[in-house]
């Protein structure tokens, strides 16, 4: 499954249409929204967004918020490797650092990867690290979800 996907995330990149084109068709919001569940690595998340970056609006967002959060805590080891990646496109880079303290990041999910930042930061990622850790549920509102903007939070109903 993994090779066929990569092939996918291949071609659309090497398609002329791609560099040209700005606006996302149907078939590469099907396949963005699609791929979210298989990106297991940095590396196929960089060809992701290479491919599908320009899709990154609404439910394709929330797949990318979804894919990148979940790298996040259940693949920290990887952070190193991310912040490789993340070095070479500073597009990529915006892409995946906007993901920090999205509302749609499940608070527990969102515990686990400020604890990691704590805790067990490689030296190469201590920027990042501070950026979740300056976004750190302590906001935590009691219907678990984090507190955004406090404004929003005053608005005269």
């Amino acid at each position: 499954m993994h090779k066929v996907l990569l092939l996918l995330l291949l071609l659309s990149c090497m398609s002329p249409q791609h560099v040209i084109a700005k606006e996302c068709t149907n078939y590469e919001a099907y396949t963005a929204e699609s791929l979210y569940p298989y990106l297991s690595s940095w590396k196929e998340m960089h060809m992701a967004y290479r491919a599908y970056g320009h899709c990154d609006d609404g439910s394709i967002a929330e797949a990318f918020d979804e894919a990148i959060t979940v790298l996040w805590e259940k693949r920290w080891d990887l952070i190193t490797e991310m912040m490789n990646e993340i070095s070479t496109d500073s597009g990529f880079k915006r892409f995946v650092l906007k993901r920090v303290g999205t509302e749609t990041t499940p608070i527990n999910r969102w515990r686990v990867i400020v604890i990691n930042a704590k805790t067990i930061c490689p030296s190469d990622a201590q920027a990042f690290c501070q950026q979740i850790i300056d976004s750190d549920p302590e906001n935590l509102q009691p219907n678990n979800t984090l507190k955004r903007d406090a404004a929003k939070d005053r608005r005269a109903p």
